[in-house]
Order: structure tokens, then C-alpha cells, then sequence
């Protein structure tokens, strides 16, 4: 955003820092986790539509919260996070504290940004700093992998009177109610596959119909064949992990590479493969691409073998909480867990019938058809709310 541009009659230019508390959450170490207490929000409790998930598993003691209570969040606080194992990621995701429980306190990886000012409306703030605008100057503030509170502080917002601040605030929110609502069907497509594959399969902890157990490379290969940089085409699409919605597994915003763009090697896949995300594999990052490319080396690339399995059974098989919770315990790294393909391989899965496998991919198949002209429709609804926050806070809607 220019900061260098007129501002309607009224408006003004304000330093981040002028209006705001900026800082960092705490993150307990290892020996000041409790399995009960005042709970601590991580990263993962937040989802990518910046909603709270519902539950807490990470929890301190009464002498940790009252050291740190100040950094408990509040109503109207935006977080964003802060660090990441890659600088594309840090800041992309985001979350407005409405409804909030009491005595939370945010982990290091949390940015909190708080209103101090009478003069500046929270959710006004909040709109401000989810601009594509805004986001783009936080993006080169980054160092190295972290975003700073001194750095977001000098950020430079436009602030119109209270009133206008207001106005904004509810026309945005009408758009975001109906960004909301698509969102809201396609769950209930996601949640109408779960409910399909549980009731032809049964649950796989139990295995009610006593399907043969495999070894999961019995019945698909991670294909992490490698692709240099001088060996990316030019066009080709890349998908990083930040592209792909936890739980949905919808790929968005991927990007379309140039030879020469691409710095470091990246996996090939086809849409064949199903995309597996092995960074924090809580996130439950499992796509169906229809189109083949290079993506990320956080994200593995899963074959299905023929006539053992297919990836619409497996997908839904592996965004299953119990293998979710599986790579989540064989994780390795505090901050930055990762599974390795070897645990990977070594899950325990049932085998259906292929036949049943193939009608499910059918059915599963029918529910894309549908859920195509939604996210169509959803991606025009965030183009048009990109598009009226911009104007808004440019003065160009309200003044």
C-alpha cells in the first residue's frame, strides 16, 4: 500500500506501532507443558480459514501463566504467524479473536496485534492488516524466516474517522459472511466423503469387515523423484505447502514458474499422485491434484499402485484423525515436525476389494464434479472481497 498517496479529506497515515501493542506469544519448553491447566493456542489450533478448531492439547501451570498472563489474547486482536521453516509461509496465516475463552496464552509463533487507540475501530485493523497490500509489506519485512514486532510496528496503515472505519467494517462483513457460507458447503461435501468411505469400508482402527492389513508401501510408492532447477520448464505449476487447505486438501493460488525461478529442487508429480504434507502433518495437508507439476520437498508425492488402490481410497484414508494423530506421534522436530517417508510407509492399513475401492472412486469422483462450480464460485467471492477491501481502504467506497 503507498503511503505516499492522498488519503480523502479526514484519513491519515499512522505508524503501525502509533496505534498498536505488537508482540510476540510464549511458547512453554518441553518440561513446562502440562496435560492440564491454562491452555496455550499453537498454530495448528487455528485453521486455515482462521477459525478456532474447537480444543486445546497443550496446557501450563499457574506459576508460567501468571509470568506471562500479559500476552493472553483478548477480544479484537489479530495474530499472524511469525515464524516459519520458510520465509513463503511466514504471516500466512492469520486469525481475529472474536468469542475468545479467557487466560490464553499464545505460543512464540504467534504475532499479536492489539488495538490501543481509540481511534482506530479492532476489526477495522484487522481488514487493514489481511490486505493484499499490507501483506505484501510484511512479506519484505521478513528476516531470514521471522517477522519481528519492531518491523511490523513501522508499518504504515490508512486510519479514516471512527465512523467510516465502521461503515467499512459492515459492508466487509457482508461479503465475508458469504465467503463463509461457500466455505461452509464445501465442508459439507468433505464431510459427505468421510461418511461414504466409513460406511463402505467401516472405520479402519476397528476394521469391522476384517479386511486384510497391509504395510502402506505394499499398496502405493513415495515417488520423490527430483527435479533440479535448470530442469524446470518454463509455465510449469508449483505447489508449495502453503497452497494446499488443511483438511480440504483444495489446492489454491498455486503458481505458474519460469525457468530460473525456482531456486532449489523440487518433487515431480502427476495427477496420478496424491500430495502428501509431511510438515506438520497435524495440518492434515492431503490434495488430489487434477494437473501434474513440481511442488514443494515439504509435500511428498504418493503413487497408488494399480489394481491395489486408488488415490480417492487413500486420500481419504490418510486425512483419517487416526493416521492424522499416527504422523503426528512419529514426527521429528519440536518446532518444524516433520514425518519421514519411512514412517510413512510403515503405517498399518486395511485392504479392501479393488472393485469397492473403484466404486467409491467413483462416488468420490461425482462429489468433485459438484464441489468444481463452488470453488469457482468461492474464488470469485474472494476476488470480489479483494477487490472491495482494496477500494475501501483507499477511500475510493467510503469517505
Amino acid at each position: 500500500m503507498k503511503t505516499d498517496r492522498n488519503l480523502p479529506d479526514g484519513w491519515e497515515w499512522k505508524k503501525l506501532g502509533d496505534v498498536c501493542n505488537v508482540f510476540n506469544g510464549k511458547t512453554p519448553s518441553k518440561s513446562e507443558k502440562k496435560s492440564h491447566g491454562y491452555p496455550i493456542l499453537k498454530i495448528k489450533d487455528i485453521n486455515e480459514n482462521g477459525d478456532f478448531i474447537g480444543a486445546f492439547d497443550s496446557f501450563v501451570d499457574s506459576a508460567f501463566f501468571h509470568k506471562y498472563k500479559g500476552k493472553c489474547i483478548t477480544e479484537g486482536d489479530s495474530l499472524f504467524l511469525n515464524a516459519a521453516h520458510n520465509s513463503e509461509y511466514v504471516g500466512s496465516k492469520s486469525c481475529y479473536i472474536k468469542n475468545y475463552q479467557e487466560n490464553v496464552i499464545p505460543t512464540g509463533e504467534w504475532l499479536v496485534i492489539r488495538s490501543n487507540s481509540k481511534d482506530l475501530y479492532n476489526k477495522y485493523k484487522h481488514f487493514v492488516l489481511i490486505s493484499n497490500e499490507i501483506k505484501t509489506q510484511m512479506k519484505a519485512v521478513v528476516k531470514g524466516i521471522h517477522l519481528y514486532p519492531k518491523d511490523v510496528q513501522s508499518l504504515k496503515i490508512p486510519i479514516p474517522p471512527i465512523e467510516t472505519q465502521q461503515r467499512i467494517v459492515k459492508f466487509l462483513d457482508c461479503i465475508d459472511e458469504i465467503r463463509s457460507l461457500r466455505k461452509e458447503t464445501l465442508d459439507i461435501s468433505d464431510q459427505l466423503v468421510r461418511s461414504v468411505f466409513l460406511e463402505m469400508f467401516g472405520d479402519p482402527v476397528n476394521n469391522p469387515n476384517k479386511w486384510n492389513i497391509v504395510r502402506l508401501n505394499k499398496i502405493c510408492d513415495i515417488d520423490k523423484k527430483q527435479i533440479q532447477p535448470m530442469d524446470i520448464a518454463d509455465n510449469t505449476k508449483y505447489v508449495g505447502l502453503e497452497h494446499i487447505e488443511s483438511n480440504s486438501g483444495e489446492i489454491y493460488n498455486f503458481q505458474n514458474v519460469q525457468r530460473g525461478e525456482i531456486k532449489s529442487s523440487k518433487f515431480a508429480f502427476t495427477e496420478e499422485h496424491i500430495l502428501y504434507g509431511k510438515l506438520r502433518p497435524y495440518l492434515t495437508k492431503v490434495a488430489m491434484p487434477d494437473f501434474e507439476g513440481i511442488c514443494s520437498t515439504d509435500i511428498l508425492p504418493i503413487l497408488p499402485k494399480p489394481g491395489l488402490s486408488n488415490k480417492q481410497f487413500l486420500t481419504t484414508l490418510l486425512k483419517h484423525p487416526y493416521y492424522v494423530s499416527l504422523a503426528t506421534e512419529r514426527s521429528n522436530g519440536a518446532n518444524l515436525p516433520r514425518i519421514s517417508p519411512k514412517e510413512i510407509n510403515q503405517f498399518k492399513v486395511y485392504l479392501p476389494p479393488f472393485h469397492l475401492q473403484k466404486q467409491f472412486a467413483d462416488f468420490v469422483q461425482s462429489v468433485e464434479d459438484m464441489k468444481f462450480s463452488q470453488v469457482k464460485s468461492a474464488e470469485t467471492t474472494d476476488e470480489m472481497f479483494n477487490l472491495f477491501l482494496t477500494k475501501s481502504l483507499k477511500g475510493e467506497l467510503f469517505k
